[in-house]
């Protein structure tokens, strides 16, 4: 079934707050696909971090390296 096509004319101030809307919602938008990405990064990096501490502490343990707490001297 074809869609049928439609013409609106606006006013000129109607025009210009319907432009304003869609250039807020874009705005809007951007801006909430920016925080995602910066919580999603964020998030990743504190991963990375984590890993690297297991893995650092893994190196320790094989190593024989112990924290200040934990150091024996044999």
């Amino acid at each position: 079934m074809p869609k049928k096509a439609y013409t609106v004319t606006l006013d000129e101030d109607v025009a210009e707050r319907a432009q304003q809307l869609s250039d807020n919602f874009s705005g809007l938008v951007t801006s909430l696909l920016r925080k995602l990405i910066a919580d999603t990064e964020r998030e990743e990096f504190i991963e990375s971090l984590k890993r690297y501490d297991e893995e650092a502490e893994e190196r320790r343990k094989r190593l024989g390296i112990f924290g200040e707490k934990d150091r024996t001297f044999l």
